[in-house]
């Protein structure tokens, strides 16, 4: 029976383990810790490819990660400025509103700090074009009044002001409509200084000035006789080349559209009083018109081919 039991516990493996953890090899472990601060890869599978680039350039994985830890790095940095910079901005905002409760004008006072970091010859400057702007809009600003020693009633101010009112807007080329709120005996005021505004603006525009060159021509005091060389559009004679432009036609008109239904009313009769007319936008040119031919904008109409314009020979052209 002993003999039994000595005979199974030879084939049984002893699966016991000691205690503690396995023993190392210094050795290696030595050698590992030294590659790993070196910076050396242990691994027999070490990345050794590399990226061509611009030029001689190959920069390989250690380079690539370089860049990418001092990028990196560099965006920390900037969210942090980000971050002190927004709860500046929230100050200055707080700041702000405190400056308005106490009655000051913020975008004054923005002018203001403006101006005072402003050269005084470009401040001046900028002050003499806006007031001129304001004026040439019917609301001249800095000033000396004549004084007027004729009274004058309350009516006579009122009608005035909303003349006024009607004046600007008729440069500003809004519509010819009584503002709400007008006293119904004050409409006619308006309505007289919207033409009188309009009339303004029409007699600068490029396109409408020339109807209105003889009562320019009257206001200037100069009477046209048959016998004065007076140098309209119609008067040049029918050998005159006529050249347009884009503000001669309707808004967004193309070249190769170009023709007397997109052309503006007003320069009809310069059309049909030129021999020749040439059409010219951004260096390009295209003729609407020459003996025995018009571009009148009909469908079985042929158009004329689109060319440099080049350098123009205006000398016997008038626009």
């Amino acid at each position: 029976m002993a003999e039994n039991i000595s005979a199974l516990n030879a084939n049984v493996v002893n699966i016991k383990r000691g205690r503690g953890r396995p023993p190392k090899d210094a050795a290696a472990a030595a050698a590992k810790a030294e590659a790993m601060i070196a910076g050396v890869a242990t691994t027999p599978l070490e990345d050794r490819r590399t990226a061509p680039a611009f030029g001689s350039n190959e920069p390989d994985i250690a380079c690539f990660l370089k860049h990418v830890q001092i990028l990196r790095a560099k965006d920390e940095e900037i969210a942090k400025v980000k971050l002190t910079l927004k709860g500046l901005n929230k100050q200055k905002k707080d700041l702000r509103q405190a400056a308005k409760a106490e009655g000051i004008v913020l975008g004054e006072l923005d002018r203001a700090l403006e101006d005072a970091d402003t050269e005084q010859v470009d401040l001046v400057a900028r002050e003499q074009r806006y007031h001129l702007y304001m004026e040439w809009l019917g609301k001249p600003i800095g000033f000396q009044p004549e004084l007027d020693l004729a009274p004058k009633n309350s009516a006579e101010i009122e009608q005035q002001r909303w003349f006024n009112r009607g004046d600007q807007d008729g440069r500003l080329g809004k519509a010819r409509t009584p503002p709400e709120g007008i006293p119904p005996d004050m409409i006619q005021s308006f309505l007289h200084g919207w033409e009188d505004g309009q009339a303004k603006l029409m007699r600068e525009s490029p396109v409408t000035a020339p109807a209105f060159g003889e009562q320019l021509a009257e206001e200037a005091g100069i009477e046209a006789t048959p016998d004065q060389e007076v140098q309209t559009l119609t008067e040049l004679g029918p050998r005159a080349i006529l050249i347009l432009r884009e503000e001669d036609f309707r808004a967004g008109t193309l070249l190769e559209d170009a023709n007397l239904l997109t052309l503006h009313p007003s320069r009809l009769d310069a059309v049909a009083a030129a021999e020749s007319v040439l059409v010219v936008f951004n260096g390009a040119k295209r003729v609407i018109k020459e003996p025995g031919y018009v571009d009148d904008g009909a469908s079985d109409t042929p158009v004329t081919d689109i060319e440099e314009a080049g350098d123009l020979d205006e000398a016997d052209a008038f626009v």
